[in-house]
């Protein structure tokens, strides 16, 4: 029987290698394994074994460690002819050092006890710095003899080892400590924001921060009770009394400190609102939620031709209209398609979206690998380039990803809005969607970066069983022995555009401060990428290159209808589309910004003139105006005492591509019924009335405000039916202060 002394470590990642190293010089030897074998290579010249896979390593080890991404990837470790489970002998145990869920660490838990084997969840806490210095903290669930079966490889690893209980608990440990690093990082960011209104050295303030923490302990000094419940009356909190009073009249400062400042803050607030003892164990909810809606900020409406530009806005809000931006491309197919379907039939709106997605998509994909510099032509360059798709807006389609190496990699959705809007339409919309037209154009997408791209399914919907998850599941593999892919005949066209030939920004350290953010994305493939770790200068060019890329899918579009029926025929589903896309995009973007009412209640009807030209101003069918020479003012009306909007379409490149049907070609020949949907989304009591333009103009409206309520227009009630109507992001906004550390 072959010796099996060794302890196993699969996954040599940012914290898995240096806690790899620990063992090195473990009595049996240390048997190492990761998906890419460039990895394992330092663990080699010093004397580790390098194997292909879990198979390989329960061959040699009867404790084997795993650090790897998610459980996804647990479970494949774990499982089939190559897995742990394949080759262990009963009583291997297993330590899962990733943060899983715990009902991801029970249910695997359960998988490996079929096979004899013990697993327990051991995540751990320190970062990189501790892995290195061997002072991680584990947080361990598992039976005591498991535990103690690895406490000599946890004692190499960390300085503590807290035992928390059965499988699951570990995870449970791991999850509230991150809650209290994660709602400090968001304090540091409404800290650092207030001392630097008000004109204070931030870095200084973090001396100072430091400094004190080393000496209080920071958070972790106060957790010495034994419960998170109301002390009972014998345990008087008197002495915790004055404490509490000074932490009350601190934020009481800070908080309208903050407000002269121009600043707001969410945690201020919640003491400030809540003053009982209780309020220090509010729920995570609670501060989540709070947090969440004080950090996206509010439009500051300054009154009469106060609206701002999207130059006026802050990093935070940039962010978060990046992230509208890039769900309102994935409405407008919602908006179109089913007109689409209506016209002529599921096949043929298979043939469309097909050729719409295949001629746009390749143009703005190479045009954002330009933008952020990230163009390598290899699997990560593909995997960065959808983090930035309009067919792809994060957290709706939840793609996640794992390079493999430069030519292979892996992704899949944990969550997919698509699929839940067409899933109720039945199975044969499904695999229309799934099937007919993802598989060529994801192909055309990947042409951008090299045309011996192929990304292929491993499983993808219908689901079976039903409630599948992840939704879908694709590799991506770039070989030249494959036949190259042609350029999509379409996208030669698209590329020909007014649009697409718009410059592209040059983004270097010199134009940008990169102690603000990103300048690029030339570092490593970020999974979790959010738009706030870029810099505001860099969020400027973006979020508008974003509402390019809806112009292109616009253009595509309507080019694959009029290639099959006709100019009328495009032109009416265009007009459609518009209506539907751009009436909803409005409603989402007042409700994120200027707090309008989802359900068109009564906060809507109040709305104003300032409201609605806020809107209208960073709207995206109007974005970048360097394309759209659109313009939003205010007009006295000569009937009245009250104010008007005054709304124009000047001569543009959007308006001058050549015999191609577009949102603005079509709103410069009348199609007008759009500008009447987004105002009316703001305020159903706005109509928009078709007025002579100036000279220098093509066309010319007013805004005015009516005693009635309009009815929803239909093709905005048709594309309220997806999801992502109602869709909310996650993501909180912070302030971060990482610089790319490829930038100088």
């Amino acid at each position: 029987m072959q010796d099996r002394s060794a302890v196993g470590f699969i996954g040599l990642g940012n914290i898995g290698a240096p806690m790899a190293r620990r063992l090195r010089d473990w009595p049996g030897g240390l048997v190492v394994c990761d998906a890419r074998p460039e990895a394992t290579e330092p663990f080699v010249a010093k004397g580790a074994v390098a194997v292909a896979n879990g198979a390989a390593v329960a061959e040699r080890a009867s404790v084997i460690c795993v650090m790897v991404q998610n459980a996804e990837q647990v479970r494949a470790v774990l499982e089939g002819p190559e897995g742990i489970l394949a080759t262990a002998l009963p009583g291997t145990v297993v330590a899962v050092h990733s943060t899983v869920s715990a009902e991801s660490a029970i249910e695997l838990a359960a998988l490996a006890a079929a096979s004899q084997v013990e697993l327990i969840d051991a995540p751990v806490s320190g970062g990189a710095m501790g892995a290195y210095a061997g002072t991680l903290a584990l947080m361990v669930g598992g039976s005591d003899e498991a535990v103690a079966k690895c406490q000599p490889v946890f004692d190499l690893l960390g300085t503590m080892t807290q035992h928390m209980g059965p499988v699951g608990a570990g995870t449970h440990t791991k999850i509230a400590r991150n809650l209290i690093s994660f709602v400090g990082f968001a304090v540091v960011g409404e800290a650092q924001r207030l001392a630097e209104a008000a004109g204070l050295d931030v870095a200084k303030l973090g001396e100072v921060v430091r400094h004190s923490d080393a000496i209080t302990g920071g958070a972790g000094a106060i957790m010495i009770r034994d419960s998170a419940g109301e002390l009972p009356p014998e345990r008087s909190a008197a002495h915790l009394r004055p404490h509490r009073n000074a932490g009350y009249q601190r934020l009481g400062i800070s908080h309208p400190d903050g407000r002269g400042l121009g600043l707001r803050s969410s945690l201020c607030r919640a003491w400030i609102r809540e003053p009982s003892l209780s309020s220090w164990t509010r729920s995570a909810a609670q501060l989540k939620s709070e947090s969440r809606s004080e950090q996206e900020p509010e439009l500051t409406v300054f009154g009469p031709g106060g609206s701002r530009s999207l130059d006026e806005f802050t990093r935070d809000e940039l962010a978060v209209l990046g992230r509208e931006f890039l769900l309102a491309g994935q409405l407008m197919d919602r908006a179109g398609m089913p007109h689409v379907i209506s016209a002529y039939d599921r096949v043929v709106m298979g043939e469309i979206a097909i050729a719409e997605w295949m001629g746009a998509s390749p143009v703005y994909t190479k045009r954002m690998q330009q933008l952020l510099g990230f163009g390598n032509g290899d699997v990560e360059t593909i995997f960065k380039g959808m983090q930035f798709d309009i067919g792809a807006p994060p957290e709706f389609m939840d793609f996640r990803y794992t390079v493999i190496d430069a030519n292979h990699g892996e992704f899949w959705l944990d969550h997919c809005g698509a699929l839940m809007d067409v899933e109720p339409m039945g199975a044969e919309y499904v695999t229309t969607m799934c099937h007919a037209i993802e598989d060529p154009t994801f192909d055309a997408t990947a042409t951008a970066t090299s045309p011996y791209a192929q990304v292929r399914p491993i499983h993808r919907p219908p689901r079976v069983p039903e409630g599948r998850s992840p939704h879908c599941h694709w590799t991506v593999e770039i070989n030249e022995q494959f036949d190259p892919l042609q350029y999509p005949e379409l996208a030669k066209r698209i590329g020909e555009t007014n649009a697409a030939s718009l410059p592209i920004p040059q983004l270097t350290s010199s134009s940008v401060d990169s102690s603000a953010g990103w300048v690029d994305y030339s570092e490593r493939l970020d999974p979790d990428l959010q738009l706030e770790q870029f810099s505001r200068p860099t969020l400027l060019a973006l979020v508008p290159e974003f509402c390019v890329q809806s112009h292109l899918l616009v253009m595509s579009l309507l080019m694959a209808i009029e290639d099959r029926f006709g100019t009328e025929a495009a032109a009416n589903i265009g007009a459609k589309q518009f209506i539907g896309s751009a009436g909803l995009t409005a409603e989402r973007l007042h409700r994120a910004f200027i707090g309008g009412d989802a359900d068109r209640g009564s906060d809507a009807s109040e709305a104003g003139l300032d409201a609605i030209a806020q809107v209208l101003e960073v709207h995206p069918a109007f974005q970048p105006r360097t394309y759209v020479d659109f313009g939003v003012s205010y007009n006295p009306d000569p009937a009245s005492d009250s104010q008007e909007l005054l709304l124009r379409l000047g001569p543009c490149l959007a308006t001058q591509e050549s015999g191609r049907e577009s949102w603005i070609t079509l709103l410069a020949d009348g199609h007008d019924e759009a500008l009447q949907a987004i105002v009316q989304a703001v305020n159903p009591r706005a109509r928009c009335i078709s007025t002579t333009p100036d000279p220098n103009d093509i066309a010319a409206w007013r805004v005015v405000m009516s005693d009635t309520a309009a009815a929803e227009s239909n093709e905005v009630a048709l594309t309220r039916f997806s999801t992502g109507a109602e869709f909310e992001f996650s993501a909180t906004p912070v302030t971060l202060s990482v610089a790319n550390p490829s930038v100088p």
